[in-house]
């Protein structure tokens, strides 16, 4: 009774004897051996047999465990009928007393109001469950997915001509795997429409067009193609040095600010239209001294960089008409116009109503990655001979000691010279690919098939530039992962950061600087001087007096 005399009273000390040896004593029986020895007895007993010796041994007690341990989960009342000898009450003691081992868990009873005993092997054969039933839905959706792919090739098989490009489709195992080919595409990244795509949709499409173009009479000339593609105008490949500098430097980052293009031609391939450029800025400081009207692109703004209804509409209405008209003049063809744009929530779907002269064909949506001409090839060609382009001009600009580091040149290069570099880079792509691009579309007016046949001299060529200036770590996919790059869209947090301050790269860097123009006396004097030597020219090739003093009266 050691408890008694640390304080402990009677229900305490009644409760440690049970937890120990089970219901063997009353709690009267407690309390009167507890004025036993307050009184100064030193040896009592339950001499009234109110208790009983407990009957729960050591032995008694494994044999318990061994029944948990291979009945897992059970109840109270269960238990007990293995142990009849033993209360309920004392076997939930015992139980409960070994929670270390023994989890009581409730929702596995099937009545909530009896205790259910959770043991550590029901737990593993839950996650052995669990594991099973994960194997099996990965199981379901590689199955999906092979089907998808065999789809996918088959859907493709009929679009492709020649033996080379069928021995391809030969190479598709019965899992629908490529065995063969499969090193050679890398680094390919499905997005958007090009992840979903209705292939039937397109074929349809296709019927549709060509019924339209023979109902219209119209011809190569006159089927025009639009699409619009974002541009990440100052973003070097991602393992340069310059790349990951600017990653890692607070504040602004310019190789976050994208354009939008909004690219035009027809399907002859003969005119290419003045490309429509979307940036956040409406003046930027490295217009300071130039005319918009005078850029090689017809340049707009907004907040976010986007092509809108409205600003569709424009470009049609004041752009568009006007140069087709000139064109068909020109090439003495009837103005009339078959246009084919994107189904984009840009492009408002009255354009009918525009002109009577100009019919206006949608695309089916989920096609773009299958028909558009202008994802054929037209728009990577384009960014390719940007990124050869911009290249080019940082090593010509850089390579001598008197010229300007890397560093230095490429923080000056603004969007003025990345506007001229678009217009340049425009103008290189051909007829030969503006036309074959047509080849999914319309078949007839395409003479030319192989559209990608330079894309490769192009990159292999900026791969040269590149190693040129330094950035020896560069491969081949590292500029195919920057032309694939700029179809991505900025996040809310990257518009946040642009618009937070969209011009501190040009307006704030001294070595930036805004392009200024001043007259001095000295270039007037050498410009006066120009200009008397190209009398003197005049005066010297013309014989008629008359005229030529009529024309440097008027000069001076």
């Amino acid at each position: 009774m050691i408890s008694e005399k640390k304080g402990v009273n009677a229900p305490e000390i009644r409760s440690r004897w049970c937890r120990i040896y089970g219901n063997i004593i009353s709690d009267s029986a407690v309390r009167d051996c507890c004025r036993k020895f307050k009184t100064g007895h030193e040896d009592v007993h339950n001499e009234g047999d109110q208790g009983r010796h407990s009957i729960v041994t050591d032995e008694l007690v494994q044999q318990i465990e061994q029944t948990v341990c291979e009945r897992h989960c059970f109840t109270i009342s269960e238990l007990s009928e293995n142990f009849p000898q033993i209360s309920r009450t004392s076997l939930y003691e015992i139980v409960t007393a070994r929670k270390w081992y023994y989890v009581p868990v409730p929702t596995l009873c099937p009545e909530p109001t009896i205790m259910g005993i959770y043991t550590l092997a029901d737990e593993i054969a839950q996650k052995v469950q669990e594991w099973q039933a994960y194997l099996k839905f990965i199981k379901e959706v590689n199955a999906k997915l092979l089907e998808r792919n065999r789809q996918i090739m088959e859907d493709y098989r009929h679009t492709w001509e020649g033996e080379e490009e069928q021995e391809i489709y030969k190479l598709v195992d019965e899992n629908g795997y490529n065995t063969s080919v499969s090193s050679s595409f890398h680094n390919i990244k499905v997005t958007g429409e090009a992840a979903s795509y209705d292939s039937v949709a397109a074929n349809d499409f296709v019927t549709k067009l060509q019924k339209i173009i023979e109902d219209g009479e119209y011809t190569s000339k006159q089927v025009f193609n639009v699409d619009e593609t974002g541009l990440f105008w100052k973003r070097m490949p991602s393992r340069t040095y310059i790349s990951q500098e600017e990653k890692t430097a607070p504040g602004f980052k310019v190789a976050k600010d994208r354009l939008t293009l909004l690219l035009s031609g027809n399907a002859y391939g003969d005119f290419k239209m003045k490309p429509l450029l979307i940036s956040r800025a409406e003046n930027p400081p490295a217009f300071k001294g130039y005319s918009k009207e005078h850029l090689p692109v017809i340049y707009k703004a907004n907040k976010k960089a986007w092509i809108t209804g409205h600003s569709f509409s424009q470009w049609v209405t004041n752009y568009a008409m006007p140069a087709w008209k000139e064109y068909c003049a020109k090439e003495n063809v009837d103005f009339k116009i078959l246009l084919r744009i994107d189904n984009a929530p840009s492009n408002p779907v009255n354009l009918d109503d525009l002109h009577e002269n100009v019919k206006v064909v949608f695309l089916p949506p989920n096609t773009t990655a299958l028909i558009q001409p202008m994802n054929q090839g037209v728009i990577v060609t384009f960014k390719a001979y940007y990124l050869c382009r911009t290249s080019d001009q940082l090593v010509k600009d850089t390579d001598s000691e008197d010229k300007p580091t890397i560093r230095e040149y490429w923080r000056s290069y603004n969007i003025l010279k990345g506007i001229e570099n678009i217009a340049e880079s425009w103008m290189e792509v051909s007829q030969k690919c503006m036309n074959g691009v047509w080849k999914k579309l319309w078949t007839q007016c395409a003479t030319q098939f192989h559209v990608l046949d330079n894309l490769h001299v192009v990159n292999q060529e900026t791969l040269n530039i590149a190693r040129v200036a330094g950035f020896l770590e560069l491969e081949p996919s590292d500029l195919e992962e920057l032309l694939e790059c700029h179809a991505e869209e900025l996040s809310n947090e990257d518009l946040t950061e642009l618009s937070q301050n969209p011009e501190e790269n040009e307006s704030n860097k001294k070595e930036e600087g805004e392009l200024k123009r001043h007259l001095t006396l000295k270039g007037l004097a050498a410009a006066f001087q120009l200009i008397e030597e190209g009398l003197h020219m005049l005066g010297d090739e013309d014989s008629d007096h008359e005229r030529f003093s009529k024309v440097q009266s008027n000069v001076i």
